[in-house]
């Protein structure tokens, strides 16, 4: 019996299940951050324009935000920037009740049709921006929203690198103080890994000066953990280091199922690909035909009906964001715990097996 052709649909969706590993709540973030300003605003408004500059190297550009205004078809009027300790600076600062710096203040009598509530804080006649962060701060004159973070990297070749995310972090508008990748095996990496109670590696931690981007934290919460003075990226990324048992974890085994009989059956490699572009990591593989004895074997012990497939090791069960959705389209054994893909008919062409 042959099924129907699968095209190019699950593929998308399972490369996207790759990004909401640790990218995808992020990438949530950034839309949120980069599109501040509504999009149904309307050509006919405008806006007069104060900013209060401050000496800041780190802090948040605020033509940025000018700039998305323009581009979504609101007018600006009249551009005026005053430095923060000029008098006509400090003048604004009280009269808008500013506690951070620099500061964007939107001005307008239509400033409430605007839509501008989240990222602005919205008065009757005006607005001003509330997501410059870094910034410094009015009270302590420091600069805030500077985050550290330590990746404890281990000696691992197989491990996945959490290296990356710090320009995906970058690209949110996050801006780092400082970032160190430690050694797992060295003396300061066995310390933070002590210190704040690490059982796997590669491990992120990230200072609390990321709840400055409180529209980013409120998407990642979930993800974090509170270790004192850091957040800890909770859910290990495979493959990873176990440091309670000194093993490696996510390493998985995968066994294609084939009939050489079926010219016209889909490339069960396509699958595997899948999985890879998923960032499961494969050690070991074998390819077997259901007509010869091991092939039977395998087809009876997990009772495969329909082929094309493949299996996966019980190790596919430590990348914990993948879980809903192989149980979405296989069933695992119960005795060794390894995945049987089942869903054949979602994607191609494929034999029924008589068992």
């Amino acid at each position: 019996m042959m099924g129907k052709n699968w095209g190019n649909k699950k593929v998308d969706e399972n490369d996207y299940v790759k990004l909401i590993v640790i990218v995808g709540v992020l990438v949530l973030a950034y839309f949120v951050y980069s599109n501040f300003v509504p999009k149904n605003i309307g050509g006919s408004l405008s806006v007069d324009v104060i900013e209060i500059s401050v000496d800041c190297k780190e802090c948040v550009d605020s033509s940025t935000v000018v700039d998305g205004l323009s581009s979504l078809g609101v007018g600006v009027d009249d551009y005026d920037t005053y430095s923060s300790d000029s008098a006509k600076g400090k003048k604004m600062i009280e009269k808008y009740g500013i506690t951070r710096l620099p500061a964007l203040i939107l001005t307008s009598r239509h400033i409430s049709e605007m839509g501008l509530e989240g990222a602005f804080d919205v008065k009757d006649n005006y607005a001003v921006f509330n997501m410059n962060v870094p910034y410094v701060d009015m009270d302590s004159g420091e600069v805030e929203g500077l985050v550290r973070a330590i990746e404890v990297s281990p000696n691992c070749e197989n491990c996945f690198s959490l290296s990356s995310l710090k320009g995906q972090l970058e690209k949110m508008g996050i801006r780092f103080a400082d970032y160190r990748i430690v050694g797992a095996e060295s003396v300061e990496g066995l310390a933070v890994i002590q210190e704040n109670k690490l059982t796997f590696a590669p491990a992120l931690l990230i200072s609390k000066d990321i709840d400055k981007y409180d529209w980013i934290v409120e998407s990642i919460k979930s993800s974090l953990e509170d270790r004192g003075e850091y957040y800890l990226l909770k859910s290990p990324v495979a493959p990873y280091k176990d440091l309670v048992s000194d093993s490696v974890r996510g390493v998985v085994s995968i066994t294609l199922l084939n009939d050489s009989s079926c010219e016209d059956c889909f490339d069960v490699g396509e699958l595997r690909q899948a999985f890879q572009q998923m960032g499961v990591y494969f050690v070991d593989e074998k390819i077997l035909d259901v007509s010869s004895v091991e092939g039977k074997a395998f087809v009876l012990k997990y009772n495969v009906t329909k082929v094309p497939t493949l299996v996966l090791s019980k190790e596919i069960l430590d990348y914990a964001q993948l879980r809903e959705v192989l149980g979405s389209v296989g069933t695992f054994d119960d005795k060794d715990q390894s995945f049987v893909f089942r869903k054949i008919e979602d994607v191609g062409e494929y034999v029924e097996v008589d068992l």
